[in-house]
């Protein structure tokens, strides 16, 4: 299990973005990286936004279906100087939204949101769905290598 500690800053998504990119890619989940990312990110950036005064514990898990998200306010957090009543995380319509269609399921208690990601078990129908919403959100970059075709072809003939 790997765990973070974030506020709010301008190296905490940084933490995260590195965080997801090495569970997907230590667990071979290399093509759901933005499938996963998205989701993570955008709940995270929603809670450090609507409480800025706390800090957040990422935590994530794996098993063989897939990767659980925890995102959670410490117990020791309080709103404003409110000692009686915990912190309970609320995210607006629209991350909702996005979360919801991206993650297999969301999870909220008193003091943490968890978001589960399975990958096993996914039909080819769902897969492509998952995509197309992250291409609504997102625009495709393409990437050209450093050498073009001809040069592999004439690295073929020496």
């Amino acid at each position: 299990m790997d765990n973070i500690v974030i506020q709010v800053g301008s190296t905490s998504l940084c933490q995260v973005e590195d965080l997801v990119a090495s569970v997907c890619y230590n667990n071979n989940l290399a093509k759901y990286h933005a499938i996963v990312s998205v989701p993570v990110l955008a709940t995270i950036q929603s809670l450090l936004q609507n409480y800025p005064e706390t800090s957040l514990l990422i935590s994530c898990n794996h098993s063989c279906d897939g990767v659980f998200f925890n995102i959670a306010i410490p117990n020791d957090q309080k709103q404003h100087g409110d000692t009686s009543n915990p912190i309970s995380p609320i995210l607006p319509p629209d991350v909702l939204s996005l979360v919801s269609c991206l993650a297999d399921g969301i999870s909220v208690s008193n003091q943490s949101i968890q978001l589960q990601f399975f990958f096993h078990g996914i039909s080819h129908s769902e897969s492509e769905r998952r995509k197309n919403i992250l291409d609504k959100f997102y625009q495709p970059v393409k990437v050209e290598s450093k050498h073009s075709y001809k040069s592999f072809q004439q690295l073929n003939e020496i």
